[in-house]
């Protein structure tokens, strides 16, 4: 196969070693074409999303008519609301099942966001109104379901390149630090910032070991005696509180009161204490919770690739 020098395309320089993408392994365009079609196959963020133009196209003609059906005043969860349908993006099938980015911003630009949401082939929610993880009075927010750490870095890349005029801080924690106050944008309540007002968490809860069961489901577990079956979910929803610079992730259910107990009563704690608490079962809590999650969803899917 003859080997050539060419431009590499922007969709395969992530995955790409970097002797090669140095130029000292030629490689052929034939194997460029394998890797490609390979990578079509298991990740979603290049089969129809932000590197497939062909697919953006096509996605943009069809908005218009989406949005007037779908978005609406009258909800059952009485919110303006707006979501992606099942099976419209390849990203539906990590709905709840790894990483998802919260965004609040500039009210009225809804249509906006979840125009160029839905352009790049993604599964998302759009909300105004009321939310957890923004102020209703003067933001919208969404939710945008993604999967694994990469594809979540390189979304909100794209999020902040393209969206970032309208996007706004969004839920805040004040943390006093000696004479100065620290601002946290803290997204649910235990998401991490992965850039400016762009937050995310790594979320479980309809993974086999998470909190959500379908009726069915529910249903079926209700019918096993205790010792026959998993009655009880692994992780709790949250994790520990963005605050404490520990968030991102869910802690084992087997923590989870305890967490929340140190939570609600740090503000009468003593630095002394705080420290203790931290050093002593919050930092244990979250490192003993992320070796589960490594154990669970692999280091690469929850952590990202390392460089």
């Amino acid at each position: 196969i003859e080997k050539t020098k060419f431009e590499i395309p922007e969709y395969l320089k992530p995955y790409l070693t970097s002797e090669q993408m140095m130029g000292k392994h030629a490689i052929s365009l034939e194997q460029v074409e394998k890797a490609k079609n390979a990578l079509l196959k298991k990740d979603p963020l290049l089969r129809s999303t932000i590197y497939n133009e062909e697919a953006k196209i096509k996605l943009s003609g069809s908005f218009d008519k989406i949005w007037k059906e779908r978005w609406r005043k009258d909800t059952p969860r009485g919110k303006e609301y707006f979501q992606t349908a099942e099976k419209e993006s390849p990203f539906e099938q990590y709905s709840s099942k790894g990483w998802k980015i919260h965004i609040a911003f500039e009210r009225g630009k809804e249509k906006e966001i979840a125009q160029f949401l839905h352009k790049n082939g993604l599964y998302f929610k759009v909300e105004a109104g009321s939310g957890t993880y923004f102020n209703g009075l003067k933001e919208s927010g969404a939710t945008i379901y993604i999967g694994s750490y990469n594809n979540m870095q390189e979304i909100a890349e794209s999020i902040a390149r393209n969206m970032g005029e309208f996007l706004r801080d969004g839920t805040i924690a004040k943390i006093e630090q000696g004479k100065e106050v620290k601002i946290v944008r803290v997204g649910s309540g235990s998401d991490i910032e992965i850039l400016p007002k762009i937050t995310a968490r790594f979320d479980v809860a309809k993974t086999k070991y998470g909190w959500f069961r379908t009726e069915e489901q529910r249903k079926e577990r209700e019918k096993l005696p205790p010792k026959l079956g998993p009655r009880e979910y692994k992780y709790s929803e949250y994790g520990i509180a963005s605050w404490s610079g520990l968030g991102g992730i869910p802690v084992l259910k087997k923590h989870e009161k305890e967490v929340a107990n140190i939570e609600q009563n740090w503000n009468k704690f003593t630095p002394y204490q705080r420290q203790l608490y931290y050093e002593k079962r919050l930092k244990p809590i979250y490192d003993e919770s992320k070796k589960e999650l490594i154990k669970d969803f692999g280091a690469e899917f929850l952590l990202g690739k390392q460089k």
